[in-house]
């Protein structure tokens, strides 16, 4: 990994030159400054830990994650093995800021969501063969995943059907929630 001169990293990182000895020292100064202060350098970690559960519960992985807050991943893997308490503020709000939508497009996610509109359609008396048919997917109860395309297509019967009034449209809200 390349360092980058003139910065407190690069000193920390083993550069000893002029201009990362002189940028150390001022951070050093800055962070002094702010810990007589009793300002706070770090912010608790439990809601990053939380939204990080969220997410991969979602069928994000650490490296999706990762990727779209522009973070390491090891980074990530500390905080889903809640190695860290406590990170950086602008750690925080690149996790906090990663949506549902830094998915890989088809990627595989987990069937727990699409099972509740599927169960939901069931009820309205929507027969299985015909939901096998719009979307061409066998419920098998063996699997825990599907792809996201399939989840979109279930997602898109189960709108149809709320518009013609045969499900409640608002179990579609929680879900994409």
């Amino acid at each position: 990994m390349a360092r980058q001169h003139g910065t407190a990293n690069g000193y920390k990182r083993g550069c000893r030159c002029e201009d990362c000895r002189a940028a150390y020292r001022e951070w050093a100064r800055d962070y002094m400054r702010r810990y007589r202060q009793g300002q706070r350098t770090r912010v608790p970690a439990a809601e990053v830990h939380r939204h990080i559960a969220r997410l991969r519960e979602a069928g994000l992985t650490v490296e999706v994650i990762a990727k779209a807050a522009g973070i390491p991943p090891e980074t990530v893997h500390n905080l889903v093995r809640r190695r860290l308490r406590t990170v950086w503020p602008k750690t925080a709000d690149a996790i906090l800021g990663v949506t549902l939508d830094a998915r890989p497009r088809n990627s595989i996610i987990p069937k727990t969501a699409a099972l509740g509109l599927l169960d939901e359609l069931h009820r309205a008396g929507v027969r299985a063969e015909e939901v096998e048919c719009r979307i061409g997917w066998r419920d098998h109860s063996r699997w825990s995943c599907m792809r996201q395309t399939t989840y979109r297509k279930v997602a898109l019967l189960y709108l149809a059907c709320a518009r013609q009034g045969l499900v409640p449209a608002d179990l579609l809200d929680e879900v994409a929630s």
